[in-house]
């Protein structure tokens, strides 16, 4: 199985931006990056894939909100 990972152009710091400290420079960072993923689909569900989809990324849920992403790597 293969997937295509395509990174999006990334968005551009102002001019003169200097970051305070780590973690400040990561929450102005990752709004800036994108990126898509082709080639399987996904499972949105509180419950874990059927074995026929395990070839798919599942998202799960809890309550309505994403609780991760896992990957299913055989087995």
């Amino acid at each position: 199985m293969s997937v295509a990972v395509t990174f999006n152009d990334p968005g551009l710091f102002p001019d003169g931006y200097c970051w305070s400290n780590p973690q400040q420079f990561l929450n102005d960072l990752t709004p800036l990056l994108s990126a898509s993923v082709s080639g399987l689909g996904i499972i949105i569900s509180e419950t874990a894939p059927a074995p026929a989809d395990q070839d798919k990324v599942w998202a799960r849920t809890v309550s309505g909100y994403l609780e991760g992403l896992y990957l299913y790597l055989g087995g």
